[in-house]
């Protein structure tokens, strides 16, 4: 997220912050490690050329394009990101779910966070989900990025709560439910 918008991890003391760029800004896949000057030459003499010794061309070029895109769109991109993900995570804790930080606001960043006690309920919900077309990982964390950068406003999240809710708690099959996902994302144009 861009200034402003949330925390500055290496201005408020943090020697390394290690993260991935596709959730911090859509883009291509990939891992960044960033450090105060002391512990970053430090990191560079181990793990180059030992550990990262190549280059991806089309990942580079990829990752060039959503730097200037960040740039030019970044601050309202990283407000609606929030936004959006404030919105769903509200929809999701009025259906019931164990959004995580409900009396904090919910969320601060890209995703929500749902708590069902570890992984192995995790995988199930998040297995269910798949079936409908509705990507999550085994932690039930839910990003905001994608359908942010692809035209979804807090309109959609309250949609997107929906559709969830019909496919966790309803128990509606997730193949009638995957219909209306691709709905919603043939409504908004995919933008």
């Amino acid at each position: 997220m861009r200034e402003g918008e949330f925390q500055e991890p290496l201005r408020e003391g943090v020697s390394v912050l290690f993260g991935s760029t596709h959730k911090t800004f859509l883009g291509p896949q990939g891992g960044i490690i960033l450090a105060d000057r002391e512990h970053g030459e430090n990191i560079r003499e181990r793990i180059f050329p030992a550990f990262v010794d190549n280059a991806h061309w089309n990942r580079i070029a990829a990752l060039t394009l959503a730097l200037a895109e960040m740039k030019n769109f970044g601050k309202a991109y990283a407000e609606q990101v929030i936004r959006n993900s404030k919105a769903l995570a509200k929809a999701l804790h009025d259906y019931g779910f164990p959004v995580v930080c409900h009396h904090l606001g919910f969320t601060q960043s890209h995703q929500v966070l749902l708590d069902y006690g570890g992984y192995k309920q995790g995988r199930v919900i998040a297995e269910k989900l798949q079936c409908a077309n509705i990507i999550v990982d085994c932690g039930v964390r839910i990003g905001t990025c994608e359908v942010t950068r692809r035209g979804m406003k807090e309109e959609e999240m309250l949609k997107m709560a929906e559709l969830i809710k019909r496919t966790v708690v309803d128990g509606e099959q997730p193949e009638n439910v995957k219909k209306d996902v691709v709905k919603l994302c043939v409504c908004i144009g995919w933008k």
